[in-house]
């Protein structure tokens, strides 16, 4: 699942450009041209590039470079977004405190771009005690909004304040869609500092709603439960 502000159109939708063709360029290979290198254009209107000899043979052997070694570097520079995985997130235990609570939940923190941008995408399932905490440096519009785009799970969220209170919940079904437009947002609605995603009714079976408080144990973090 996946976030993008509304309001300034900073839509992730933008970064999604996938099955994109890679093009294989000397930018790509790590080549540039040193000082006193000049390109010209042949009769066919061909570019080349004009070197002394030496150079000339570095430049080919790096072009024989296998195709597979060059695929990478070029994706994690146009996809760099897309290779967060759980192996890379830290994990942590938090608490929703209620009537009925403390409930505790092991998750995973998205708290890098890249770690936000795949959020709980293409998994097929998440087990009942566990969730995804989305962290932000710094306080989210209301305005800014998840989507479901590439997630195949129905998906509860809680929008949490930097005071470890709930200010908004929704649930959030699946996207079918592979178009990325046609895929519904659900803005937050309230001004949020992170951002907790369960599996869908896990909120409701469990009580918890709009101001109850949400704790870090291990950090000291967010709200303290009342006594």
């Amino acid at each position: 699942m996946l976030r993008f502000d509304i309001a300034t159109h900073a839509v992730r939708r933008n970064q999604l450009t996938r099955g994109a063709g890679v093009n294989v360029s000397l930018l790509a290979a790590g080549i540039h041209l040193l000082p006193g290198h000049r390109v010209r254009a042949d009769a066919h209107d061909k570019r080349e590039v004009s070197m002394d000899p030496t150079r000339r043979t570095l430049l080919k052997a790096s072009l024989l470079l296998p195709l597979a070694a060059l695929l990478p570097m070029s994706l994690l520079s146009s996809f760099a977004w897309g290779q967060a995985t759980a192996k890379d997130m830290q994990t942590l235990t938090l608490a929703i405190h209620n009537e009925s609570g403390p409930h505790r939940l092991e998750v995973e923190v998205a708290e890098t771009a890249p770690q936000r941008q795949r959020g709980l995408m293409e998994r097929e399932s998440l087990p009942e005690a566990n969730g995804m905490l989305f962290r932000f440096e710094s306080e989210q519009s209301a305005n800014n909004a998840f989507w479901m785009y590439r997630t195949l799970i129905p998906l509860d969220i809680a929008f949490i304040d930097a005071n470890g209170r709930i200010v908004a919940i929704n649930t959030m079904q699946p996207c079918e869609s592979s178009t990325p437009s046609d895929c519904p947002s659900y803005p937050a609605g309230a001004a949020y500092h992170s951002a907790l995603e369960v599996n869908a009714g896990y909120f409701a079976e469990r009580g918890i709603k709009v101001g109850d408080c949400v704790s870090i144990p291990e950090e000291a973090g967010y709200c303290q439960p009342a006594d």
